[in-house]
């Protein structure tokens, strides 16, 4: 740790100079502003339209956003696989800590093509939908009862906790 702490090996020099060109080309910083807003909003909309989710806190800044899907009555999770089916990546919450872990995914909206965002609409409510019907489910309770884990239960539990528990099986 001295020697690294002394030759500074840990500092990206290189990134850091990227960085600060970037943030002096305004035409970039504007672009790139533009583009994310518009992300943003892209996002905000297919969320309007799709029953059950909702964002919980509005981003001031950034180009990360957090997505409630409890209200359509499945699990961060079992949305994420159906999402992937349609190659499209988020991210659940319950690798970010407790606090809602079962019912946030969180979302990067920073691609500058906007056929990114034409898909995520398209695939959301198509996701939701195969989750409600419980394709995803026993995939997801497995997963959980092998990582053994407090948060892994809660969320095995939230699922069994549907009335009636409709699996892929059925």
């Amino acid at each position: 740790l001295t020697k690294m702490e002394i030759t500074k090996i840990h500092i990206n020099y290189p990134g850091q100079y990227a960085a600060l060109a970037a943030m002096q080309d305004t035409d970039y910083v504007a672009a790139s502003t533009e583009t994310i807003r518009r992300n943003y909003a892209h996002i905000e909309e297919t969320v309007a339209r799709t029953d059950g989710v909702e964002i919980p806190v509005k981003p001031a800044y950034g180009f990360c956003m957090m997505i409630d899907v409890s209200g359509a009555g499945v699990t961060a999770q079992e949305v994420t696989v159906g999402l992937l089916n349609e190659k499209i990546a988020a991210i659940p919450s319950d690798g970010l800590g407790d606090v809602k872990a079962a019912d946030y995914l969180r979302l990067n909206y920073s691609h500058p093509d906007i056929a990114c965002f034409e898909r995520f609409r398209e695939a959301l409510p198509k996701a939701i939908e195969e989750a409600q019907a419980g394709l995803y489910a026993e995939a997801v309770i497995g997963f959980f009862e092998r990582s053994g884990t407090e948060r892994g239960r809660a969320i095995i539990d939230k699922i069994r906790s549907r009335q009636p528990l409709v699996s892929a099986a059925d």
